[in-house]
């Protein structure tokens, strides 16, 4: 249920708090890269970026359909990757 979440969690757990770039910008391609470079790496390296995905998504509880839809829940899982950064 939470596998768009988690791809959605990956790319701020591996860019941290950089925003996206817009998809028409030179910046993107640098970006993109990043997240291919983990996702390519060795096993033991990607898990740990998984896992902080987890821990948020175990952290955000729950979510109702209807939580889910309105990207309420989306929002909520951002802010808790985002305060357990700030840490």
């Amino acid at each position: 249920m939470y596998k768009w979440h988690t791809l959605m969690l990956l790319k701020y757990v591996i860019n941290g708090k950089n925003k996206t770039p817009e998809l028409n910008s030179k910046k993107i391609t640098s970006y993109c890269q990043k997240i291919v470079e983990v996702l390519s790496s060795p096993r033991e390296d990607f898990l740990k970026h998984y896992q902080t995905c987890e821990e948020v998504i175990e952290q955000g509880g729950w979510a109702t359909k209807d939580r889910l839809k309105r990207s309420l829940h989306t929002e909520e899982l951002k802010q808790i990757l985002m305060d357990k950064e700030g840490q």
